[in-house]
């Protein structure tokens, strides 16, 4: 099950396959290249969410793809990590954690412990953890704990978890909580004290069992033997960390959180309990450096204010910022940026990196008509979803969103021939809707008719069309939320 895999940087390294995929089923692809590089995006039917979402994965294009033998890296690429620390989806009693996108990228010896970082096996790419505990009104509101394990290589027990992941696709440890701060500690009664600010949490009411740990790296989750805090009964004492008159010193406890790094193979562009199908994307390099994600987005039929009727979304990731003013004659200076940005005169655009999302740049430039501006903007990276807006919604069908690239005066009115490039979509689909049938309207008299001819709308599926030219200035960042903010 070992193969030799690529990471983001193009460095090449030994990783272990996973067994299976986190999908029931999917469908719905939409690709489009860029270079070498293949991006397939579809709807996945995600098993241990029970929810169809957007998804996104990538794949290498050999250059002699007919080739009679293989020696080269596994096609599939992985994404670079979304964001640091990943506070991971839970349920209510915080036993299992989920995280936003799947299949994450894994090294030889991840059941030995790599997921470590102060480990000589780490082999810097595989997941680490983090558990954070939060404990208002307290000395140290905010307790952090590195989450590792430990097995030697050789051995049986690895061996053992090695065969356990080959066979399940789940590797089973014993996790170690390890304090960031000297003040990161856990009270006796809840954790075998393992010295060096190291803790063995323990299972509730096992008179002294170690607590264990799963961990899926396909399907992107981490499932405790017990759960770890009930939300609704904090002094639960059947939680790991509940209390009861044998177990004190955690009274102030409100939260548990797992946080997560990794490399995921699949990027999920949505998450959401509705059914998401039909993604178009495209990506315009030539221009605004932008892509563009169209979907269709399915409700269930109890649920307000939608009641079963579908709604179409989209969304945009770019590191582009356009100023107000293009075409521009000269960049004079930009501020804010911590790397390296491309600019393109005619349209107005900076493109700046990808370390510099959530950034705001102060951009001073003077435009085509002579004049000096200063602009502040936001590279965001991820929009938030958007709707679009569409009249008579009754049970649309699948979705196409084909780019247009087309030219509009610049905003200099004293050269009307200087043109700026722009990019729209047009949206194609079926829908049952009726329709209005004017020749039933009046009999042939001229008269109002009634009988067989009072019958104006009629139900028929027929083919639809809408343009959509998004203000891409104005679109939100993605943000999300954090339950325990570090301080």
């Amino acid at each position: 099950d070992l193969a030799t895999a690529v990471l983001p940087d193009g460095t090449n390294v030994t990783i272990r396959r996973p067994k299976s995929g986190p999908f029931t089923s999917t469908k719905d692809v939409s690709v489009f290249a860029t270079g070498n590089t293949a991006h397939v995006f579809f709807s996945g039917f995600v098993t241990h969410e029970g929810q169809a979402d957007i998804c996104w994965t990538q794949y290498r294009i050999p250059a002699d793809p007919i080739a009679t033998t293989n020696t080269s890296p596994l096609s599939k690429l992985p994404f670079r990590r979304a964001m640091d620390d990943e506070e991971m989806a839970t349920d209510g009693y915080h036993q299992l954690f989920g995280s936003r996108h799947l299949d994450w990228q894994i090294g030889q010896h991840f059941a030995a412990g790599s997921g470590d970082p102060d480990s000589p096996l780490y082999d810097g790419f595989s997941p680490t953890f983090e558990l954070r505990m939060s404990l208002p009104g307290t000395a140290v509101p905010v307790r952090r704990f590195k989450v590792t394990w430990s097995l030697a290589v050789p051995s049986a027990d690895y061996d053992r978890a090695v065969a356990d992941y080959r066979n399940r696709g789940v590797y089973r440890v014993t996790p170690i909580l390890t304090g960031l701060t000297n003040n990161d500690t856990l009270p006796a009664a809840y954790a075998d004290d393992l010295g060096g600010g190291k803790y063995g949490p323990l299972a509730p009411g096992s008179g002294g069992r170690r607590l264990m740990m799963d961990i899926n790296p396909v399907a992107g989750t981490v499932q405790f033997g017990s759960p770890l805090f009930d939300e609704d009964t904090p002094g639960n004492p059947r939680t790991v960390f509940g209390r009861d008159a044998t177990r004190l010193g955690l009274e102030a406890l409100r939260n548990v959180v797992l946080c997560v790094n990794y490399n995921p193979y699949v990027y999920r562009v949505t998450r959401s309990g509705a059914q998401d199908d039909c993604p178009s994307a495209s990506w315009d390099g030539d221009i605004t450096q932008r892509l563009v994600v169209f979907w269709r987005r399915s409700y269930p039929t109890s649920e307000a204010p939608h009641f079963g009727r579908p709604a179409f979304m989209y969304k945009a990731y770019s590191t582009s910022v356009q100023v107000g003013r293009p075409p521009v004659a000269s960049w004079d200076s930009v501020t804010g940026s911590t790397a390296a940005y491309v600019t393109a005169n005619n349209p107005g655009i900076l493109t700046a990196d990808p370390a510099d999302i959530d950034r705001y740049l102060t951009i001073n430039y003077t435009s085509a008509d002579g004049r000096a501006y200063s602009e502040r903007h936001q590279v965001i990276g991820w929009s938030r979803e958007m709707v679009v807006p569409v009249d008579t919604v009754v049970g649309e069908g699948s979705l196409v969103a084909v780019p247009e690239q087309f030219n509009v005066p610049a905003t200099d009115p004293a050269d009307p021939a200087v043109l700026v490039p722009a990019v729209r979509y047009w949206l194609f689909w079926a829908s049952p809707r009726g329709v209005w049938d004017m020749r039933l309207v009046e009999n042939p008299a001229g008269t109002r008719a009634t009988g067989p001819y009072d019958a104006p709308v009629h139900p028929s599926t027929d083919i639809y069309t809408a343009v959509v030219a998004p203000e891409f200035g104005s679109l939100a960042p993605e943000r999300p939320l954090r339950a325990i903010p570090v301080p």
